[in-house]
């Protein structure tokens, strides 16, 4: 379960420490409940510099009123968990090779490549 707690923060070092993959703090957007019995959606920050996070955050809350807004959604919410990761990127936006703009992100997203 993604949950903050001594028990996380702890197992988050030791992942770090001997993988050597970081592990990121997450937050909740929209509690549905147990993960085990949920389905959960998770928002990665693509293109969200840390300063941007408190941006990404709104957005995310966004996201879910969007998404709730619809059916079958808006019908099931109580089914679902969406969850945020603050994984900041080093720059802000996405690579768009049409126009020769090219961002260093977490994921390596691009827009327009043809």
């Amino acid at each position: 379960m993604l949950k903050n707690s001594l028990w996380t923060s702890t197992l988050r070092t030791i992942l770090s420490k001997r993988t050597g993959i970081k592990v990121y703090p997450n937050f909740k957007v929209v509690n549905g409940g147990d993960p085990s019995e949920k389905v959960d959606i998770v928002l990665i920050p693509e293109g969200y510099t840390e300063k941007e996070m408190d941006q990404f955050k709104k957005d995310c809350n966004r996201f879910a009123q969007y998404l709730f807004n619809s059916s079958p959604y808006k019908e099931n919410k109580s089914s679902f968990n969406i969850w945020g990761i603050e994984a900041p990127s080093q720059q802000s936006g996405t690579d768009i090779p049409a126009d020769k703009i090219y961002v260093n992100t977490q994921a390596g997203s691009t827009f327009l490549y043809f």
